[in-house]
């Protein structure tokens, strides 16, 4: 599993077409049952790859995702003038013991450091894995 970079069609999951839902889940149910040692291969891929993803790493993706989406506001958000401010840790103003520890054990901080840049090779070979993604996932749909 060691080298993938994030989901693998055929790999990590099956393919489903989002046109055909439904037979195209009873293709990859009939599949499974043809070939079970496959399919306990893709569960225990898909697996071990949950399994290597931390809070850290998920947190620091949904920082820079929300980041890079807000990009793409084209409006100001304007405070309403009814909002009330309540304390400044408004979460823990009306949080009992148990939330207090459970948000203070939660509380993270965007990573320091930007995304990552890739040299122009990594680059490359990402655009490569995701042209043979698609190829894969293009030639499952048209078994369905």
């Amino acid at each position: 599993m060691l080298g993938l970079r994030g989901l693998v069609p055929k790999k990590t999951y099956l393919p489903i077409s989002p046109e055909n839902i439904c037979p195209s889940i009873k293709t990859a149910v009939e599949w499974g049952n043809a070939h079970p040692k496959k399919a306990e291969a893709i569960g225990k891929s898909v697996q071990d790859f949950m399994e290597s993803l931390n809070m850290d790493r998920i947190y620091d993706y949904m920082y820079h995702l929300i980041v890079e989406y807000a990009k793409l506001l084209d409006f100001e958000p304007v405070r309403p003038v009814s909002a009330l401010e309540e304390c400044v840790d408004s979460l823990y103003c009306f949080a009992d013991q148990n939330q207090t520890q459970f948000l203070a054990r939660s509380a993270t901080l965007p990573s320091e450091s930007p995304p990552c840049r890739l040299p122009g090779e990594a680059n490359r070979q990402i655009d490569r894995q995701i042209e043979k993604k698609k190829k894969i996932i293009d030639s499952t749909q048209l078994l369905m």
